[in-house]
């Protein structure tokens, strides 16, 4: 950083006092800009990336190899977690209604 801010100060020194010419000027400042950017892509690059978890559910159904087995086994327990829940939301209706 210090060696870019040298050489920029440089340049505009070069630029400001009249002692370049058309041709000189545009090269010192073409040089700084090009030293400046093999600077920066010298410089490793971190990459980060966020832990990906992977959560596969086991169902109590997983046990059942047949198809039609499993899917009964499946309505089986989807009918019981809506049981579950409408008794729940009773619960919290007569709590509420004061029951």
């Amino acid at each position: 950083m210090k060696k870019i801010i040298l050489l920029s100060a440089v340049c505009a020194s070069i630029l400001l006092s009249g002692c370049a010419s058309r041709y000189v000027g545009p090269a010192v400042l073409g040089g700084v800009v090009g030293y400046a950017i093999g600077q920066s892509a010298n410089q490793p690059r971190q990459v980060s990336q966020p832990n990906v978890i992977i959560v596969q559910e086991h169902s109590l159904c997983d046990k059942y190899t047949v198809y039609n087995e499993r899917q009964s086994c499946l309505r089986g327990n989807s009918q019981r977690i809506a049981e579950d829940n409408r008794r729940r939301e009773q619960e919290a209706y007569r709590q509420g209604y004061g029951r």
